[in-house]
């Protein structure tokens, strides 16, 4: 729970999901529609479990300008 807070509160929010990730596409598919528009670069990780359902995203790091 720590830990959670830690990553909530200094690189991003977590965005709880319900769909499976089956490719690469999917994943593109999903960060274009949420943070295609962004004018800065940054960098994400998925949380999935053994199903490859997505449990959460963080944001790591943002590029500068």
């Amino acid at each position: 729970a720590a830990l959670r807070a830690l990553v909530e509160s200094r690189l991003g929010q977590v965005t709880p999901l319900v769909q499976h990730i089956m490719s690469s596409r999917d994943v593109a598919a999903y960060f274009m529609a949420t943070i295609g528009h962004q004018a800065l670069e940054s960098f994400w990780v998925i949380l999935c479990d053994a199903r490859n359902c997505v449990r959460s995203t963080h944001r790591v790091a943002v590029g500068s300008t």
